[in-house]
């Protein structure tokens, strides 16, 4: 047996309104406290080069003795 870690990205678009003399970060924080209060469910994709293989050490997330 081996393991493998994936790794994956969360994608989700939020649009804010903001004020013309805003700060960008003010938008920032406007959709993160969007995403943190709605439930919010983001579309995950595998990363490029987003497969390798780890050692033994590793926790799995499953367990492939038991299937």
């Amino acid at each position: 047996m081996k393991k493998v870690r994936c790794d994956f990205s969360a994608h989700t678009s939020v649009v804010v309104a903001i004020p013309d003399d805003a700060e960008l970060d003010d938008a920032i924080e406007i959709a993160e406290n969007y995403l943190a209060t709605n439930n919010v469910t983001p579309s995950w994709e595998l990363d490029d080069e987003g497969v390798d293989e780890v050692d033994e050490t590793e926790d799995a997330v499953n367990n492939l003795e038991d299937e």
